[in-house]
């Protein structure tokens, strides 16, 4: 009997102890006995940024932060797997200017699939998660990424996506996301990083990349 008590003190002392996270307020197992690699849960994380954006907390087309979610080529609202520049399956905008800032139009994919409060990053939040947040390289349920802290304590996880040209290359070992900022009508501003470094760069729009998206605080 007391051989039977203690098997369910255990179990109960490990289910307390595994952190959840979710995109969707709900919960999924999070990593065990690592404190590092637990982020913040909830659909929607405020990481006391000076401008107050709220990040999402999984990639758009994800349902939990580990996942990659969704690539998009910039300006394009519908998901693909193959990126091609010209053909049937080319860039829509090849050669159009659809504006220098993208964010919450018709052109915006984060809207288009999140809904209305939702939008593309742009150039000076992908800055302001940079300048303002500490970044730690780790591996989240088998996913590679960097866990993004605030100054608050509260965190997300940016999976290491890789990028699309014409199809996925560099999963695992980079991660490229869109911004909602134009550079000059053959490109965009993205965020780019790898272990070790991070910044902010720009890309050939029709590129497939991963979008997180963001909101403003109310």
């Amino acid at each position: 009997m007391r051989k039977i008590v203690s098997i369910i003190a255990f179990i109960a002392l490990v289910a307390t102890s595994v952190n959840l996270a979710s995109c969707g307020g709900g919960s999924t197992e999070g990593a065990k006995n690592d404190s590092v690699n637990q982020i913040t849960s909830g659909a929607e994380i405020d990481l006391g940024l000076p401008s107050g954006k709220i990040w999402a907390s999984c990639n758009v087309g994800a349902d939990s932060p580990e996942k990659l979610g969704d690539n998009f080529a910039w300006g394009e609202v519908e998901k693909k797997d193959s990126f091609p520049k010209k053909g049937d399956n080319g860039y829509k905008h090849l050669g159009t200017l659809i504006g220098d800032d993208i964010s919450a139009t018709e052109y915006d994919a984060a809207t288009k699939v999140m809904g209305a409060d939702w939008k593309m990053p742009n150039q000076n939040d992908f800055k302001e998660l940079i300048d303002n947040c500490k970044w730690e390289w780790i591996t989240y349920k088998g996913t590679v990424g960097y866990k993004v802290v605030g100054s608050n304590g509260n965190s997300i996880f940016l999976p290491a996506t890789g990028y699309c040209d014409p199809v996925l290359c560099n999963q695992g070992i980079s991660g490229y996301y869109w911004s909602s900022t134009d550079d000059g009508g053959f490109n965009a501003v993205t965020l780019n990083f790898a272990k070790g470094k991070r910044s902010i760069n720009k890309e050939l729009r029709y590129h497939g990349q991963a979008i997180r998206a963001v909101k403003d605080k109310k």
